[in-house]
C-alpha cells in the first residue's frame, strides 16, 4: 500500500505515513487507492472480537509491510487496559441514537485506542528500523492525556505534546505534565489551539529539523489513529445491522480523527448516510455549503474558520484528488482566512457530510437531557454530536451511532462535588509535581528545544 499527499510529493509506504503523520509539504498522508470492504467484510465484524477486525483493517491499509503474526498480539495487548469486555460497547440512547462508549481507556478519552495500538506500531519502527524517533502532538485538551499515557516509557520514541496557554482544563494539564514519563515533554505555547497546530505544522516542514530528529506527528490526521477509530465504528454498525442495513455516524467537525475515520468508511464502501458533523466554528462547513465560501474574515483581518487537517482530506476528495488544486486552496486559505467553494465542490461535499451548526445552548441543553431523561452523564463534545444528529432528523432513515469522546470530568475547569465524589481510578491523579515548559509561538524556538530534548531522550 502506498501513500500520497494531498499536496503533491513523493509517496510512502504505511510505516512512513505514521511516523510522518503528515507529509513534509504540510499535506496529509492518504492511501493512494482506498481498501474496499466487502459485504462479507462488513457483516463478518459483527460477529468477530474487536482486535481481530482492528487487525483486518490494519492489514488492508499496511499490506505486506506489516508482519499479520505480530499485528493481532500487538493489538490485543493494546486493547488490555480498557475496563470493558467490549473495549468500546453500544448502547441506545434515544430513538435509533445509540452511544458507542469510546470512554472506557486508561485515560478514558476516545483517543486511548487510538493512541495505544499506534504506540506500538511506532515502537516497532523505532525498534526494527533503528534510530529513535521524536514525535510531535498539538493539543487542545483532548488527546494529550492519552498520548502521554500510550508512548510513556516506550524504547526508542520520544515524545513533544504542544498545548495553548490557558487553553486547557486543569486534568488535561496535570495528565499531560505528569513527571513520571522520561521521554515525554509538554510545553505550553503562548498561543490558542490553531497557533499549536500551526506551529507544529511549521516544525514538520522545516526539512533540516525533521531528517535530524526523525521528525514526525501523531495528531488526528495521523492514518494510523484514522484506521483504528473506523475499525470500532464498523464494528458498531455492523452490530446495528450493516450492510443489509443503512446505519449512519455523528462525529465532530474540526480536527476529530473520529470525524476522519467516518468519511473514511464511506470511502471504503461502507455505504452509510452522509456523516452528520456537530459544527460551532462559524466559518465552519455547515456555514461553507450555505454560503458557498469556507472561513471568513473580519475588517481587522483576524480569521474565524480554521483550515482543518479534516477539511483538507473532504476538499481533497472533492476535486478529484487534485493535488495542485488542494495546495491552491491551502495556501489561498492561509493568505486570506477563506476560500470560495465551486458548486461542483459543495456538492460533492454535501454527499459525505451533512454538517449542523450546534449552538451552546443546544449543548448543554443536551446535557442536562442526556442526564434528566436518560441518566446519562456527556462531555459538551459528545453532547453537541448528539443534538446534531437530533437535530438532523437522521435517526428516521435508520440507526445513527454517536461516539461517547470522553468521561465528562475532562472537560470542567472545576470539577463539580458530585462528579469529583465518583470519580473512576484514571482520573483520581493527586495534585504534585509537573513538569511543563513554556516557549513562545516561534519555529525556530521550538527547533532547538527539540533538538535539545532529542539528546537528553537518547541520552536516556
Amino acid at each position: 500500500m502506498r501513500y500520497v499527499s494531498t499536496r503533491g510529493g513523493e509517496p510512502c509506504g504505511f510505516f512512513g505515513a505514521i511516523v510522518r503523520g503528515r507529509a513534509p509539504n504540510g499535506g496529509l498522508c492518504l492511501p493512494q487507492d482506498w481498501p474496499q470492504l466487502t459485504l462479507d467484510d462488513i457483516a463478518s465484524a459483527a460477529r468477530r472480537p474487536l482486535a481481530q477486525t482492528v487487525e483486518m483493517l490494519l492489514l488492508r491499509f499496511a499490506g505486506r509491510e506489516l508482519d499479520p503474526e505480530m499485528a493481532l498480539p500487538a493489538v490485543r495487548e493494546a486493547l488490555t487496559a480498557f475496563g470493558h469486555p467490549a473495549v468500546a460497547p453500544l448502547r441506545e440512547y434515544d430513538a435509533n441514537l445509540w452511544l458507542l462508549d469510546l470512554a472506557r481507556g486508561p485515560t478514558m478519552s476516545a483517543p486511548d485506542a487510538e493512541m495505544q495500538v499506534l504506540a506500538r506500531l511506532i515502537g516497532r519502527t523505532a525498534t526494527e528500523r533503528g534510530g529513535a524517533l521524536t514525535l510531535l502532538l498539538a493539543t487542545d485538551g483532548h488527546d494529550g492525556p492519552a498520548a502521554v499515557e500510550a508512548f510513556r516509557e516506550r524504547a526508542g520514541v520520544g515524545l513533544v505534546v504542544l498545548f495553548p496557554a490557558d487553553g486547557v482544563t486543569p486534568a488535561q494539564r496535570q495528565a499531560m505534565t505528569d513527571p513520571g514519563a522520561l521521554n515525554v515533554r509538554a510545553v505550553e505555547v503562548e498561543t490558542d489551539a490553531s497557533g499549536c497546530r500551526q506551529l507544529a505544522t511549521a516544525a514538520l516542514a522545516d526539512r533540516r529539523l525533521a531528517t535530524d530528529l526523525r521528525l514526525g506527528s501523531i495528531g488526528s490526521e495521523n492514518v494510523g489513529r484514522v484506521v483504528v477509530s473506523a475499525a470500532l465504528l464498523l464494528a458498531a454498525g455492523a452490530r446495528l445491522g450493516a450492510p443489509e442495513r443503512t446505519v449512519s455516524f455523528g462525529a465532530p467537525a474540526g480536527e476529530s480523527s473520529v470525524a476522519f475515520a467516518a468519511e473514511a468508511l464511506t470511502q471504503m464502501g461502507f455505504g452509510s448516510g452522509p456523516v452528520i458533523l456537530a459544527d460551532g466554528d462559524e466559518g465552519g462547513l455547515a456555514g461553507a455549503l450555505a454560503e458557498r465560501r469556507y472561513g471568513r474574515s473580519d475588517a481587522s483581518g483576524s480569521t474565524r474558520g480554521m483550515w482543518s487537517s479534516a477539511f483538507e482530506r473532504l476538499y481533497f476528495e472533492a476535486v478529484d484528488r487534485h493535488v495542485v488544486e488542494t495546495a491552491r486552496a491551502a495556501q489561498a486559505f492561509a493568505e486570506a482566512g477563506c476560500i470560495d467553494l465551486s458548486p461542483t465542490v459543495r456538492h460533492r461535499l454535501s454527499q459525505v457530510v451533512q454538517p449542523v451548526s450546534i449552538q451552546g445552548s443546544e449543548v448543554q441543553g443536551e446535557v442536562m437531557a442526556a442526564l434528566n431523561v436518560a441518566g446519562e452523564r456527556l462531555d459538551p463534545a459528545s453532547a453537541a454530536v448528539a443534538a446534531a444528529v437530533r437535530r438532523s432528523g437522521a435517526t428516521a432513515l435508520g440507526p445513527v451511532v454517536c461516539p461517547r469522546l470522553s468521561h465528562p470530568a475532562w472537560g470542567w475547569a472545576e470539577i463539580p462535588r458530585d462528579l469529583a465524589s465518583d470519580l473512576p481510578p484514571q482520573l483520581r491523579r493527586p495534585a504534585g509535581a509537573m513538569r511543563c515548559d513554556r516557549l513562545p509561538a516561534d519555529v525556530e524556538a521550538l527547533g532547538a528545544y527539540l533538538r535539545a530534548f532529542a539528546g537528553l531522550s537518547r541520552a536516556a
